[in-house]
């Protein structure tokens, strides 16, 4: 494979380059996020075709709790917060229902009739109601373990949501609505949310926190292996440039096909930028004085570079590529996008590294960029060391290997 041409060319390369990256990570700023983890299901398996029937015979079910501990909730006070609470998170427009102590009925029956009628019908004033109340309520079983605990210390608020699957961000509007009910209390009492929403709306809070997070991180961290290896920072810049076109043009890549950042996708970023390091590395290390010495000029020195590397890189690059794409016969939607991105990641990894950092390669001075290789280096002596071990016994490692 003869690629010289590009550094011979490489104006014209680098224009190429910029333009195909600027074009891509002009994308990038507008990738939408998940704020739920729903599609994590088989749309076609028996059990979600199952539970989507039971879903329109029955509605929705999606519910989740709000929990506080008293040392004893038949209070006054504690019952007319569970009133005012129950009170100002019923207005909410995106609650479906809302059901606790305070607006639950309470059924009383004997041989000749029952009577329904609210629980919480008024505030007790003595101690006697606040008694003859509790007693009531722990008695139910449908309060017990639902809105009150056994022991009359925890009380629960129960909020029902809509169900909108065409609005990923409704479950976080919801929660924050029901936040800013809690906010004038929570001074006095420690709320706990738990249930499906709390939980889909988390997972998908830490995944966008994680991503912020590990983007950082990781090109701290290959900027800080690049320079331990080849200490030279000016290989770190053109290592961190190369990088930031390639992550920018996949990251681009998700919103013109139109693909989430979701729990799986969310991977793809932080795992192309180290694979084209590994590509970015195998080109530096070949940038060796003595190959810039053995040539008139430093295109052609730079062209044999790339002769010498570009094979195994296509070859690197394309074998990872299929891998990921071998992904894409999963059932899961979020996999298969998975195995899309991260293939086409490599492919913006293999021709960034040709076709962008080659040009910019040639826009310094190759005795600043070019290394001093010795064979004294206990790097250098450690790997002839093993190279050689490994040739002489090659049919043991493959036996043992087998």
């Amino acid at each position: 494979m003869d690629i010289s041409f590009i550094p011979r060319h490489y104006k014209l390369f680098l224009a190429i380059s910029v333009v195909i990256a600027v074009t891509f990570c002009s994308f990038a700023p507008f990738v939408q996020t998940v704020n739920n983890v729903d599609y994590f299901r088989l749309q076609d398996h028996p059990d979600q075709k199952f539970h989507d029937e039971f879903q329109e015979v029955f509605g929705n079910d999606e519910f989740f709790v709000i929990a506080f501990k008293k040392d004893d909730i038949f209070t006054r006070q504690n019952l007319s917060l569970i009133e005012e609470l129950t009170s100002k998170l019923e207005k909410m427009e995106l609650a479906r229902d809302v059901v606790s102590l305070a607006n639950v009925d309470h059924i009383v029956g004997s041989e000749d009739y029952f009577l329904v009628q609210p629980f919480l019908a008024h505030l007790p004033d003595t101690r006697e109601e606040l008694s003859v109340l509790r007693n009531q309520a722990l008695n139910n079983p449908l309060y017990v373990d639902n809105l009150i605990s056994a022991d009359g210390t925890t009380a629960a608020i129960v909020i029902f949501a809509h169900d909108r699957p065409d609005d990923p961000d409704y479950r976080g509007r919801l929660l924050e609505q029901t936040r800013r009910v809690l906010e004038p209390h929570q001074k006095d009492v420690q709320f706990f949310l738990a249930g499906w929403t709390v939980t889909n709306y988390g997972l998908s809070q830490y995944m966008q926190s994680d991503l912020a997070r590990f983007i950082p991180i990781t090109y701290f961290l290959l900027a800080v292996v690049t320079y331990l290896f080849f200490g030279n920072i000016r290989l770190v810049i053109l290592a961190v440039i190369n990088i930031s076109a390639v992550l920018g043009s996949t990251m681009g890549l998700f919103r013109i096909l139109d693909i989430p950042i979701n729990n799986v996708t969310t991977v793809v970023p932080p795992l192309v930028m180290a694979l084209t390091l590994t590509t970015i590395v195998h080109i530096f290390t070949h940038l060796q004085l003595s190959v810039l010495n053995s040539f008139p000029d430093k295109s052609r020195a730079l062209g044999h570079v790339l002769n010498r590397v570009a094979v195994p890189c296509f070859l690197t690059s394309l074998t990872t590529a299929v891998g990921f794409l071998s992904l894409s016969i999963s059932d899961l939607e979020p996999i298969r996008q998975f195995s899309i991105l991260a293939a086409a990641g490599m492919v913006f990894g293999f021709f960034f590294s040709f076709f962008l950092l080659p040009p910019l390669i040639m826009l310094f001075d190759p005795q600043k960029l070019y290394l001093l290789v010795r064979d004294e280096q206990r790097l250098t002596r450690m790997l002839k060391g093993l190279y050689f071990q490994v040739c002489s016994h090659r049919h043991k490692i493959i036996g043992i290997g087998l």
